[in-house]
């Protein structure tokens, strides 16, 4: 078949290209703009294949297209004109596609038979692109729509609703005030509302409401908060109406579920009421400053001081509040809790009603991430504490004077009784040695018992003064081994150790820092009572020392009679006994020394003890006593 007669110039000039095919689908003509948009030269197209796999053709969904469905595969199988197909084609298999309009047109001959088929196609890559991106940019909005847990629709300056989300679908169509999940799409936003605005329900007639406001362009915007429960639980939700940019009008319609949000409102609510109601049981002045010297929050305490009001108090200046006078007073302080360091003062404050106050002021700070955000002001009205400190200093004062005045006349008295009751002694004993015996039983019993009274009245005079001594001033700590002390005790203890057959064991002791001869006195009272107390067995007495945190520990441990425990607190009394001197001889004076030797050591005594079985008394002495009184 020759292509004499046809004119083909004129089809150069133009921007569609042009291929006419042989009805073997072989390529009669190209021309320019064919032979660009197929990356081939016209030398190279004439006579080819239009058929051949190697042409790299594609749908309009990206896939690769077979020779059978090629364009003019598809004229040549129908002999009929192929109208507004697009495909894409690719100069290589990786190559981004140029996709073309194609339009192809069977021309046959007056027998019927096929003569060529001509097919333009024209470049509409700029046009998919464009599509490709609306396409892309529509699915992105969906997207992100759709990902919101808000429920979101569209609506156009109708208010119809022109787009929702997911969460809009998913919604119920029991819940007030909103369209079903049923088709949405081309629903009026008013037709909804619209049938409940006569109704009792505030919340959809103030939907429709603030709706027609935002669309009218009365308002920018409008938010409403409402309950909206369900079967199984009250939930609350915030409807946002926001416009849409002026050129496309409309707006975007959504419901936030806040139901979390309110209930941490409220959970926040009761926590701040209790707060308040903690910090307004404090006896003290409460407020909250922050480091702009701004009022945060104060107790009922803090405002009734200065006769205002929480609202009252709450964002003033402490200036203003403290005024001229008080503020420079207190601004050191201030100026040391913002610099992080607490502070702590005694100050005479006037009231509000015109008392005047002694108070103690702190100013705590409050961190945060490092930094000072703030301090609290905790005041106290201790103007009580001050009347009742100030009374038990007098009260002390008195009862020192009282103490030293009978520790004096303790030591006069002790001291003085000691020269009439030597010679009533001496008198007494010279009437049992020269009348004992002469006159008759009657007479020796009387002399008996004022021999007796008067023993025990130089024992007793001499055990007060001895406690009296105790006392007494101008003494000074010494460096001393307790073995040292103990030995000493048990060399005077010598003859009542022998006499009751006692074993003795001690631990290694510690140095201490000691009144001269205390200690000793001390463990020979201590070991004279566990001789004393043996009952019918023969004494064990175990002396012991166990290093505490600050203080050593020394115990004395015995296996005699006991002590029963409502008994545990007389034994130190003065002058109070628990056997009689029929049965146990003493003064009721030797725990009394104890104790008080301890407790001028700056340490306790105290027992434990099991009746029959024996006591353990223990006592405690600093670890670095200083030297000195």
């Amino acid at each position: 078949m020759t292509t004499t007669g046809l004119n083909f110039e004129m089809f150069q000039r133009l921007d569609i290209g042009i291929v006419v095919h042989a009805p073997d689908s072989s390529i009669l003509f190209s021309n320019n703009r064919a032979s660009e948009l197929l990356g081939l030269s016209t030398e190279q197209l004439s006579g080819k294949d239009a058929i051949d796999p190697a042409w790299h053709f594609v749908d309009e969904d990206g896939r690769a297209m077979s020779p059978d469905q090629f364009p003019i595969s598809r004229i040549l199988a129908t002999q009929k004109p192929l109208k507004n197909f697009v495909l894409g084609i690719r100069w290589t298999t990786q190559a981004q596609p140029i996709w073309v309009l194609v339009n192809g047109f069977p021309e046959f001959e007056a027998s019927g038979a096929l003569h060529h088929v001509v097919v333009n196609f024209f470049d509409i890559t700029d046009r998919k692109k464009a599509e490709f991106l609306v396409r892309k940019n529509d699915a992105m909005s969906r997207a992100v729509l759709d990902s919101l847990s808000a429920h979101i629709a569209v609506v156009d300056a109708q208010g119809i609703i022109v787009r929702v989300n997911d969460a809009w679908r998913r919604f119920g169509s029991n819940n007030g005030g909103q369209p079903s999940t049923q088709s949405p799409i081309g629903v009026n936003y008013f037709d909804v509302c619209g049938p409940r605005e006569g109704d009792a329900d505030p919340t959809a007639v103030q939907t429709a409401q603030g709706l027609r406001s935002v669309l009218s362009g009365e308002v920018s915007g409008f938010e409403l908060e409402y309950p909206c429960d369900s079967p199984e639980e009250r939930r609350w939700f915030q409807l946002k109406i926001t416009p849409m940019q002026a050129e496309f009008g409309g707006a975007v319609v959504s419901h936030e579920n806040i139901t979390a949000r309110k209930a941490s409102e409220a959970a926040s609510q009761q926590s701040e009421a209790f707060v308040r109601t903690v910090i307004d049981t404090v006896p003290g002045m409460l407020a909250y400053w922050s480091v702009g010297l701004k009022c945060q929050f104060s107790n009922g305490a803090y405002e009734a001081w200065f006769g205002r009001t929480a609202e009252d108090i709450r964002g003033i200046s402490m200036q203003t509040l403290l005024g001229d006078t008080l503020f420079p007073l207190n601004e050191t302080y201030v100026r040391g809790a913002l610099g992080g360091q607490s502070q702590q003062f005694e100050r005479v404050l006037t009231k509000a009603n015109g008392e005047v106050a002694h108070t103690w002021t702190q100013y705590i700070p409050h961190w945060q991430d490092g930094q000072v955000t703030g301090f609290l002001a905790s005041v106290t009205d201790i103007s009580e504490l001050k009347k009742v400190s100030e009374a038990l200093s007098t009260s002390n004062q008195e009862l020192a004077r009282s103490n030293a005045d009978l520790e004096q006349f303790a030591f006069a008295a002790s001291h003085d009784l000691q020269e009439p009751l030597r010679s009533v002694t001496s008198c007494v004993q010279l009437l049992k040695k020269r009348y004992e015996g002469h006159i008759d039983a009657r007479a020796d019993e009387f002399i008996a018992h004022a021999v007796s009274g008067t023993t025990r009245m130089q024992q007793l005079i001499d055990d007060l003064l001895l406690y009296s001594r105790l006392s007494a001033g101008g003494q000074k700590k010494e460096t001393e081994p307790l073995s040292t002390a103990l030995k000493l005790a048990l060399s005077n203890l010598s003859s009542a150790i022998e006499q009751s057959q006692a074993d003795i064991t001690f631990d290694d002791l510690p140095v201490v820092s000691a009144y001269k001869g205390q200690m000793a006195q001390l463990f020979q009272n201590l070991v004279a009572n566990a001789l004393k107390f043996r009952g019918d067995k023969k004494p064990i007495i175990h002396i012991g020392a166990k290093k505490a945190a600050l203080d050593w520990v020394i115990s004395v441990q015995d296996n005699g009679i006991g002590i029963e425990p409502q008994h545990y607190d007389r034994v130190f009394k003065l002058f109070q006994r628990l056997h009689t001197r029929n049965e146990i001889a003493g003064t009721g004076i030797g725990l009394t020394l104890c104790q008080k030797i301890v407790e001028r050591h700056g340490g306790r005594i105290w027992l434990e003890s099991e009746p029959k079985q024996g006591t353990t008394f223990f006592f405690s002495l600093p670890d670095a006593a200083p030297n000195g009184t």
